[in-house]
């Protein structure tokens, strides 16, 4: 002793938001699509985003961090048919 001991912020990946058009319904292939998570409620921690098309390949994806505790997320569907939008915040999926 003494022992250093390092201590964050608690962290609540249960209080990240997502919304935007990017995740709705009207999106269309080779037409860029966006879309917010909102962090500034979840404390500080990484954010991994990922897009997977329907081969289950992942695509090129945009993070902005927006300075305020969001992030502006951009993407360009590469074809048609079912995708998946995977957010994680401190290695967690975001839930919704």
């Amino acid at each position: 002793s003494p022992f250093r001991v390092p201590v964050k912020d608690v962290v609540d990946p249960g209080k990240v938001k997502c919304s935007g058009p990017g995740l709705g319904a009207g999106v269309r292939a080779r037409v860029p699509q966006t879309f917010t998570v909102d962090c500034s409620k979840a404390g500080l921690a990484p954010l991994e985003v990922m897009v997977l098309g329907p081969s289950g390949m992942a695509e090129p994806v945009e993070v902005r961090d927006n300075g305020d505790g969001t992030h502006t997320v951009n993407y360009t569907p590469a074809t048609d048919g079912p995708y998946t939008v995977s957010v994680k915040y401190a290695g967690q999926e975001v839930p919704r």
